[in-house]
């Protein structure tokens, strides 16, 4: 090491401040794309909402299709997130011997109100089912993002009513 130079005391890589303007995009994207749909979003308007420059759009996502996309993986992993504990322990119950019908119901309904109410936005932002609405009228890429998130509980619901 030269004996001059300046040591950098950064204790934080730059890209922190990177992955924030990344994640602000995302969600200011995803509210966007609930309220207009994919047509109707401009990415000036979402760049301006993140409190950012236009063309960190094109750096972070390479197009506005980009960032539709990536908000449906966004939108898509959350909701599997929070559905997969739910998820895991239905079908503990459901492969213990000997449940009844009323015990299978009683998942059912648990599963099916759980899900309805992350529709709703009772556990994440209610703009996350309203994308996913807008998403079924987009681009069909983008909806089977969001559908195959939610193919562990669809799976279950199936084997239940089975």
């Amino acid at each position: 090491m030269k004996p001059n130079r300046l040591i950098s005391t950064r204790t934080r890589p730059s890209s922190d401040r990177g992955e924030a303007t990344r994640q602000r995009l995302l969600e200011v994207a995803i509210r966007v794309f609930a309220a207009r749909g994919f047509d109707g979003a401009r990415t000036r308007d979402i760049a301006e909402a993140a409190k950012t420059n236009p063309v960190s759009i094109a750096y972070y996502f390479g197009s506005k299709q980009g960032l539709y996309h990536a908000a449906a993986l966004h939108v898509a992993a959350r909701w599997a997130a929070h559905e997969k504990p739910l998820v895991q322990q239905a079908r503990t119950s459901m492969a213990r011997p000997g449940i009844t019908h009323r015990e299978l119901v009683g998942i059912l309904c648990t599963l099916l109100c759980d899900f309805v109410r992350l529709i709703l936005g009772n556990f994440l932002p209610d703009c996350y089912g309203k994308f996913a609405n807008q998403a079924a009228s987009g681009p069909a890429r983008e909806f089977s993002v969001i559908d195959r998130g939610l193919a562990p509980l669809r799976g279950t619901l199936a084997e239940a009513i089975a």
